[in-house]
């Protein structure tokens, strides 16, 4: 069973969280070709200073570390779009610049 793990050093709306679950679940499900049954997201806030990426200058415009448990034989080529899909999400719902996220 995936785990998809989310740390954002931003307080959430519980309309975002139920958006970002759902959405996770979803663009995990059309990546790896599964059902959404299955799928833990956490999602876990921290105050701005809390997390820490060292190319990151200025944390207040938002930080996301994501922690995805992926099991074997998921090919590169998947885990990436997962990747790219979640930076993607992260990015247009909470505005989070790409290169926030890690």
């Amino acid at each position: 069973m995936p785990h998809l793990q989310f740390e954002i050093n931003q307080n959430i709306t519980d309309e975002a969280k139920i958006s970002i679950a759902e959405q996770v679940r979803q663009l995990f499900a059309d990546v790896m070709d599964t059902g959404t049954d299955h799928i833990s997201v956490s999602i876990r806030e921290f105050d701005t200073y809390n997390l820490s990426i060292g190319r990151v200058k200025e944390p207040e415009k938002g930080i996301a570390l994501v922690n995805a448990d992926i099991r074997e034989g998921r090919t590169i080529e998947q885990r990436r779009s997962l990747a790219l899909g979640f930076m993607d999400l992260l990015n247009r719902i909470l505005n989070i610049p790409r290169e926030h996220i890690y």
